[in-house]
């Protein structure tokens, strides 16, 4: 996150900055894996979800300690026998 932007953000717009669904969002919420806070005037029924952008990103760079096999390359040939002695 860059300095002068905001910390939090509607699921949508958190969505928007990431490249993530607001379902998967939600998902990484429901399971703890990002902070949100619900606000909402005491006493009503309905608030604005807001997702604390820091741990969004914090959760993003984690995942990048956890490559897996590097990707085939879809035009490689197939080598022969010969090539691979």
């Amino acid at each position: 996150m860059q300095k002068g932007c905001p910390r939090w953000a509607t699921l949508k717009k958190a969505a928007d900055y990431s490249g993530l669904s607001e379902r998967h969002l939600y998902n990484a919420i429901a399971d703890g894996l990002i902070r949100s806070s619900l606000v909402k005037r005491p006493n009503a029924s309905r608030g604005r979800r807001l997702v604390d952008l820091r741990s969004l990103d914090a959760w993003i760079e984690n995942g990048l300690m956890q490559m897996g096999p590097a990707p085939c390359s879809p035009n490689q040939e197939p080598r022969t026998k010969e090539e691979e002695s």
